[in-house]
């Protein structure tokens, strides 16, 4: 994502986002404005935080105003919107700590292998019954899974009786949605981790959807075509490289 002159950031942009154009400098202001943003410098964190995180779920986690956030955020280069006001999303908590019918999930081991947990806890949140509470250790507050969660009529509760030590309470309801699986974004991050295998000549962005039909195909087979005799140079050049070597 470009944020240049074109585009602003705001209180709804992911930390990934911000991390993507320039990671040290963000983190460096971030955890000037609040040392509670030093978690991004755990790269296990990061990479379970930062692409799920808005702005606004990052500096309620922290403890910090959006406006302070998006100030730092300008002082570095980034353009700003909403910085004079920012309406403040709040998530409604029951502060439910409930002390029967848990099915306790400690997160904290898939963490240390450098996994990311979310899928394992989708799994149990799914195979709750009504009346049931999901008890989840962990060791910053699940931001993104409480929005997730209280969207589809969980009661929460959350207790943070240590540092770096948080335990949530999910209760389901019966009113409670079903939560659905995530195959959308492990699909988006999958073609993530395949586009960064192909070198950066070999990708173009197009943007067709202004363009009338049959526009589009023609503009993306055109595309294509450059493309592909553009890797297929690179290729034999990289082969004649490897074959001097030899």
């Amino acid at each position: 994502m470009n944020f240049g002159k074109t585009t602003a950031i705001n209180a709804d942009t992911r930390i990934k986002d911000l991390l993507d154009c320039r990671q040290d400098q963000v983190i460096e202001a971030l955890v000037k404005l609040n040392k509670n943003f030093s978690k991004l410098k755990n790269p296990i964190l990061r990479n379970v935080l930062a692409r799920r995180v808005s702005v606004r779920e990052a500096c309620r986690i922290a403890g910090c105003q959006v406006s302070d956030f998006l100030q730092s955020m300008s002082q570095i280069g980034f353009q700003v919107s909403e910085l004079a006001q920012v309406e403040e999303k709040q998530v409604k908590s029951a502060n439910l700590i409930p002390t029967e019918n848990l099915v306790e999930l400690d997160v904290r081991p898939i963490l240390a292998e450098h996994k990311d947990p979310l899928k394992e806890i989708l799994r149990y949140i799914k195979d709750l019954k009504p009346g049931e509470t999901l008890k989840l250790i962990n060791t910053f507050e699940p931001a993104p899974l409480i929005s997730l969660l209280s969207a589809k009529g969980f009661a929460f509760g959350i207790e943070n009786p240590a540092p770096d030590l948080y335990v949530s309470y999910f209760t389901k309801e019966e009113n409670s949605e079903t939560v659905n699986d995530i195959k959308d974004e492990e699909e988006a991050e999958e073609f993530d981790n395949l586009l960064s295998k192909f070198p950066n000549e070999c990708i173009k962005i197009i943007d067709v959807r202004h363009l009338e039909m049959p526009q589009p195909i023609v503009q993306i087979l055109n595309t294509l075509s450059h493309i592909a005799l553009l890797c297929t140079h690179i290729f034999f050049v990289k082969l004649q490289k490897l074959n001097q070597d030899d």
